[in-house]
């Protein structure tokens, strides 16, 4: 209750030092606290409000029984490091480096940065460690670095991108290394820009069906969940579970890709373990590569799916292609099976694709009423199907070390076809 009792021990000396609120600022009220004793932003921009040093005053009275004692008090103040930030109107740096940029940097606590009707070129934000969100809505963000977050590879926080109706370009966003971090892209356009989500934490990310990805890679070295919508172009999405090797191999992070809407170039990569990458019917994916790496996956296109001139690897990495994982660090692979299979649903298409499987006993099975041709199927070791219930032709079927089996249903035909 605010008081502190001493009883009998003889005092001669009180000190209290008081510096910072550190409670939890993303809790209503709980952002700037008290009076705006100096305004930090007016010297980084005029575009900046509301951001600076809030104080509140506090008093310590010492009292005492002893009439003898007389009654004293002293004042001084707390800071909140909580902020919450505005940045309106235009706001530009002299150049793409961060010396050049114009820089926010929010420091420790729970921040959070609302862009509103702005447009911002050569800008730097950090959100810094703390649970921190940036919400960007009705506003231009070109050649900028949005991070609400710390730089280093530090306890970051759970932070959050909310993008809505809005416009990035050239542009780079983090969310940190740790948490459970989310993106939110609302009637928004992204182009020729990297999201990266926190690199080890149980992510979400969601595009609505109102907004355009052009240019665009979202990654994020952790699990969690990619829900994609809207109109998608050379869009790379990475959700690789390195926190499965660097948490001490405690848990498994799952990985979820959910594509809702057609893609005209990409990449889709998920992690070890056992993923999900999950099309709707009717969607037709054209020239962006699968790869679902080691662990018991499966992949299915169903009724009206339509996947061309790509390439599926189910299992471990190929070894052809050299992937960088975030964080600088080579994961030290724990054992899987790697069991893994491929549906092609009636009225589904496959074409011009090229699918390896790696160890374990893969199968593939291309159903009765789907249009597959000029394809290659490459199996890894172990006893491996690949079943024809519909004709196919041109394919090239080379199956891996094992007691492998290709079974043909009757009336089937196969034209054009090597099996190895």
């Amino acid at each position: 209750n605010g008081q502190i009792e001493v009883g009998n021990t003889p005092v001669q000396n009180i000190k209290v030092k008081t510096k910072v609120i550190d409670d939890k600022g993303q809790d209503a009220g709980n952002q700037n606290e008290g009076t705006l004793v100096e305004d930090l932003g007016a010297a980084i921009d005029p575009a900046i409000k509301n951001y600076g040093d809030y104080k509140q005053d506090v008093s310590l009275s010492v009292t005492s029984s002893d009439l003898d004692i007389r009654q004293t008090s002293t004042s001084g103040q707390v800071i909140d490091n909580d902020n919450n930030v505005t940045i309106e109107g235009n706001m530009s740096g002299n150049g793409s480096s961060y010396m050049d940029s114009k820089n926010l940097d929010t420091g420790y606590g729970d921040d959070t940065i609302n862009i509103n009707n702005a447009n911002l070129k050569n800008v730097f934000i950090e959100g810094n460690k703390g649970d921190d969100i940036v919400n960007i809505n009705h506003s231009t963000v070109d050649n900028s670095w949005i991070h609400p977050s710390s730089l280093g590879i530090y306890k970051d926080g759970k932070d959050q991108i909310n993008i809505k109706d809005s416009t990035i370009k050239n542009s780079y966003m983090e969310t940190g290394y740790y948490g459970d971090d989310s993106l939110s892209i609302k009637s928004s356009t992204i182009k020729n820009t990297q999201i990266n989500i926190s690199d080890q934490g149980m992510i979400t990310a969601t595009v609505d069906k109102d907004s355009t990805l052009e240019d665009v890679s979202i990654r994020t070295g952790g699990g969690g969940e990619v829900d994609l919508s809207g109109n998608l172009k050379n869009v790379d999405v990475h959700v690789t579970n390195n926190d499965l090797y660097n948490n001490n191999g405690n848990h498994e992070y799952k990985s979820v890709i959910n594509i809702h809407n057609n893609v005209d170039g990409g990449y889709f990569m998920t992690g070890h373990g056992t993923d999900h990458i999950k099309i709707d019917k009717g969607v037709t994916i054209t020239d962006a590569p699968i790869q679902m790496n080691a662990g018991d996956d499966t992949l299915e296109f169903k009724d009206g799916v339509t996947y061309r001139n790509g390439k599926i690897y189910l299992g471990s990495t190929d070894p052809k292609d050299d992937f960088m994982f975030m964080g600088g660090h080579t994961p030290s692979y724990p054992a899987f099976t790697d069991n893994d299979t491929l549906n092609v649903y009636k009225n589904a298409t496959m074409e011009n694709v090229k699918v390896t499987s790696e160890d374990g006993i893969d199968t593939i099975n291309i159903y009765k009423g789907s249009h597959t041709k000029d394809n290659t199927f490459e199996t890894g070791s172990g006893d491996d199907f690949i079943n024809l219930y519909e004709s196919t032709s041109g394919n090239i079927m080379r199956m891996g070390i094992g007691e492998d089996h290709v079974n043909i249903a009757n009336s089937i035909t196969v034209k054009g076809t090597e099996i190895y």
